[in-house]
């Protein structure tokens, strides 16, 4: 997190499981995926909750390299948690538009606005797509981010 002042602060420790530990309780909706969003905005708990994977830690990886690229955050602070989680739990092309223009294509994966404009470089584009991608196993591995 960025203060007014300009100083940095890391954040959202509380929030963190190990690999194959179950997902429940705090959660940031603006890094937060669509397979935790959904189990989230459901009240999915105990055996059929989410339990975290690289991938979901590759997800919010994809929303701060936006966020590095463009200083500007995917989910402004002006949209509430709830219309995030609602958001992030019904990726499919009826689900409304926010009000800073994201929504989820014809293929059911986000669609940014000024993409192109904001970002540039077309490598950097690509793997923002990839670590933004609906499907878990879409978003590749941490090790082949790096090839």
């Amino acid at each position: 997190m960025r203060h007014i002042d300009g100083r940095w602060q890391l954040i959202d420790f509380e929030s963190s499981r190990n690999i194959g530990e179950e997902c429940v309780g705090v959660i940031t909706p603006r890094y937060c995926p669509p397979e935790v969003a959904k189990a989230t905005t459901y009240g999915i708990e105990g055996t059929h909750g989410v339990v975290a994977t690289i991938s979901i830690d590759l997800w919010a990886l994809g929303c701060i390299i936006y966020e590095l690229e463009t200083k500007n955050i995917l989910f402004s602070n002006s949209i509430k948690d709830e219309t995030i989680l609602h958001f992030m739990s019904h990726p499919s092309p009826s689900t409304p538009t926010l009000q800073n223009g994201l929504r989820w294509n014809n293929d059911n994966e986000l669609e940014i606005p000024q993409f192109e404009q904001d970002i540039p470089d077309a490598v950097t584009r690509q793997m923002i797509q990839q670590l933004l991608s609906r499907e878990p196993a879409m978003r590749g591995t941490a090790s082949s981010l790096l090839k």
